[in-house]
Order: C-alpha cells, then sequence, then structure tokens
C-alpha cells in the first residue's frame, strides 16, 4: 500500500510517501518539505505559537493532505514533537487542524520521539557500529533584540556530555568554514524566506498591524531605519550575490566561532513539577490567599 507520513517538527513539516509491504523495506517514492520553524516562533512568543503562525500551519498540513491524496495515499499517518508538545496553546492548534483538514495530529511523547530518533540513526548506521551519541538539536536566531542571539538547544541530553556537545557544535562549524556552506541549500534557504516575504500573509490579521509590529524591530533601536525590514528586496538580492564568495562562511567564523560573548546553560526539570503547581493553585482557588475558604450561593 501507499502510506503517506506527516512529521510536523520544530523547524519543518515533512511529507513523506512510501509504498510500504508487508516483511519488506518501505520504498521512498516522493518527500515534500516546508520550513516554518515553528521551535523560533514559538520561543519568541513566550511558548505560545500566535494565531497568525498557526494559520501558516493549518495551511502548510492542508497542502501536504492534499500532495498525499495527489501521489495515491491510501492512508496518511501525521505526528507532530517537540515544538507542538511544547507549546502552551497546543491543544487550540491541534484542534484548528483538525477543524480545517479532519487529521488529528498525534503528539509523540518525548520518551517515543528520542527512541525512534535513536532507532532510526542505529538503523542507519547499523547494530555493529558501537555506541552512539545521538542529541536532539534544535535551536534558532533571535534579531527583534539589539544585540542578536543565535542559540543551538540538546534536548533530552545528559549533562555529562556538554563537553561533547560543544565539540560537535565547534566542529560543524568549523567544518562548514573550511569545506563551504552548501550552495543550493543557502539559495533555497533565502528563496523560501523572500517568498514568504513577497506572500505576506499574515491570515487573519490585518497586514497594517503585522508590519507595524515588524518596523519595531529596527525602529525602537534606530529612529532613521523604521522601515528597515519591510525594504528587504534589496537585502534579499544581496544575500544571493555573496553565495559562493566565502561571505556566509565568514560570518560563521567571526560571529559564531570567534565570537568571546557565549554562555552555556544547563536547565534540569524537576519531576513533578507541573502536577506540584497545579495543586498549588487548585488551593489558592479555593481558599484564597489568606487561607479561608470561599463559598457562593445563589438562591
Amino acid at each position: 500500500m501507499r502510506l503517506g507520513v506527516l512529521d510536523v517538527g520544530s523547524n519543518t513539516v515533512h511529507l513523506l510517501v512510501v509504498d510500504a509491504h508487508r516483511g519488506a523495506h518501505p520504498t521512498p517514492m516522493t518527500s515534500e518539505k516546508t520550513v516554518l520553524r515553528l521551535a523560533e516562533r514559538i520561543g519568541a512568543h513566550g511558548g505560545t505559537l500566535p494565531d497568525v503562525d498557526a494559520d501558516e500551519l493549518v495551511r502548510t498540513v492542508a497542502e501536504a493532505q492534499d500532495a498525499a491524496v495527489a501521489a495515491g495515499c491510501e492512508e496518511l499517518m501525521a505526528f507532530a514533537t517537540s515544538a507542538i508538545r511544547e507549546a502552551d496553546n497546543a491543544g487550540e492548534v491541534l484542534e484548528r487542524i483538525r477543524a480545517r483538514t479532519g487529521i488529528e495530529l498525534e503528539v509523540l511523547p518525548g520518551e517515543d520521539e528520542a527512541r525512534f530518533t535513536f532507532l532510526a540513526a542505529r538503523r542507519w548506521y547499523g547494530w555493529s557500529a558501537g555506541q552512539l551519541l545521538l542529541l536532539d538539536i534544535g535551536g534558532g536566531y533571535d534579531n527583534s533584540t539589539l544585540q542578536p542571539v543565535f542559540s543551538v538547544i540538546a534536548k533530552n541530553a545528559n549533562p555529562e556530555q556538554k563537553e561533547q556537545f560543544l565539540q560537535v557544535i565547534r566542529e560543524t562549524l568549523q567544518a562548514q568554514v573550511a569545506d563551504g556552506i552548501d550552495q543550493n541549500a543557502l539559495l533555497a534557504g533565502i528563496n523560501s524566506s523572500e517568498f514568504r516575504f513577497r506572500e505576506a500573509d499574515f491570515g487573519q490579521f490585518p497586514k497594517g498591524l503585522l508590519y507595524g509590529i515588524q518596523c519595531l524591530d529596527s525602529w525602537l533601536f534606530d529612529d532613521m531605519q523604521p522601515f528597515m525590514h519591510l525594504e528587504a528586496l534589496d537585502t534579499y538580492q544581496f544575500l544571493k550575490d555573496q553565495i559562493g564568495t566565502g561571505y556566509y562562511e565568514k560570518l560563521v567564523k567571526t560571529y559564531l566561532l570567534d565570537n568571546p560573548h557565549a554562555s552555556v546553560v544547563i536547565t534540569v526539570p524537576e519531576q513533578g513539577l507541573g502536577a506540584k503547581r497545579d495543586a498549588a493553585l487548585e488551593k489558592k482557588l479555593l481558599f484564597g490567599s489568606a487561607g479561608h475558604r470561599w463559598v457562593a450561593s445563589v438562591n
């Protein structure tokens, strides 16, 4: 049978169409990816996916569903991982997807996501490859502040592997500088961003409102540059012209490898913290801050 697998991840929405037969390896037939960077968008809004971004996600899922039907898929399996799982309004986003497309997006628990990722990596390298170091790498770039921030995040990792984590990052960046960044990947990323900029599809929100918010990213820090992010076509052309010139490799070396302003932050979750907070809130709502119990009656 022809099967479609839809993965709503932290960075992309990925549709993979395979021909699957009992007892045989699935044969990939087609693959489509849409870059949304959900984790970055959620992180920039305090843990909530804004309505305009949720609308874009719903449209992307609907387009993937249409592509799966056009490819002859008899079944579509749809999953979401950490970005949606950790969003404060995950339930609302999932309901919007279901209402528009009929797709019941299954949110994988963190342990299941880590297990499936490990099994995929183990199968790729083979069971005789020995021990594997496997990290769920995310992160993003935030330029809404005067001093932009670039972050790399490893989830479900062991604190004891901090030095290995840092080594992987540094060696990867060093390889990009030495060997050059893939030019096709650079052009694809720029073209994708330019398309979204030109389309300016903000869903149910007025364009003027969103343009005004975008102006603040530059206007707050330079009174003479309120329209910097609205007049970006020259910037896109400049970025395209720099492909193959070493411009991007120099940026990586200057601002990532040789930048002395960096920090390593390790956060350790407290088991059962959510339940404790729920219990404390329930007690506060029931008895009030002074410990008195509130009782309301209607005759």
